[in-house]
């Protein structure tokens, strides 16, 4: 019969191990929750969360290099959630691509923004939601977009509440971004660092990061005022 027992020894070993792992965020979309407001173009959709350990590296302390890897075969862990997210226009591409910056790296970062402000509109930290991240190695490609998912199985509600908030906490992220003095091309801590970061902050652009809050606030901007357009002609204004 397994017992569930695991022999250990004491040693003094002289590397640390690293997790290789990969999340995805799969918007479910035509469910009940797909809607959009008149106070934010972003949406609030059912998503599903995916998380499958690829394996570990092993990273000598002392100089931070591998020298191994371990590759793993598990199951994915998988759990439906909720999450809100709003498109990122084509002019953040085309900006990016003109300053010869990636933009995977100015969204992550933008991404890791917007999670450092939420908390001042909200009572929730990055255990209750968390954004998609990349990986130095990653290739694949994703919807160019920023998203907010809530971490718990079935949702907390927290995606819910900032889904008409949106056009603040970008405004927020943004100003939090400009304004941080460091200068440091992938931000720092205050501004586009985050410590439960799947992918160990890296793939980072700081300057990046304001060309994309800035063409989805102007896209945001321009959303608004059709809204606003709209509500009149319907009331005959």
């Amino acid at each position: 019969m397994h017992k569930r027992r695991a022999a250990v020894r004491r040693a003094d070993l002289k590397y640390f191990t690293s997790v290789r792992h990969s999340t995805d965020i799969a918007v479910m979309g035509g469910g009940k929750l797909a809607y959009s407001t008149t106070e934010s173009s972003a949406h609030l959709e059912q998503a599903r969360h995916s998380v499958r350990f690829l394996g570990f590296l092993k990273v000598w302390q002392a100089t931070g290099k591998v020298f191994d890897s371990v590759d793993l075969n598990l199951p994915a862990i998988v759990f439906d959630t909720v999450c809100t997210y709003i498109r990122i226009p084509d002019k953040a591409r085309a900006l990016l691509e003109q300053e010869k910056r990636e933009l995977r790296a100015g969204v992550h970062a933008a991404a890791h923004a917007l999670l450092n402000v939420i908390p001042l509109y909200l009572m929730c930290n990055t255990q209750d939601v968390g954004v998609e991240c990349v990986s130095e190695s990653e290739t694949r490609w994703r919807p160019e977009r920023l998203l907010i998912y809530d971490r718990q199985p079935g949702g907390t509600g927290i995606s819910a509440q900032i889904q008409p908030l949106f056009g603040n906490i970008l405004r927020a992220a943004y100003e939090l971004v400009k304004q941080c003095p460091c200068d440091e091309e992938s931000g720092c801590p205050s501004c586009c660092h985050q410590g439960d970061c799947t992918m160990y902050n890296v793939v980072l652009d700081k300057q990046g990061a304001l060309v994309v809050l800035q063409a989805v606030l102007e896209a945001e901007g321009s959303f608004l005022s059709r809204a606003e357009g709209d509500h009149r002609h319907r009331c005959g204004f």
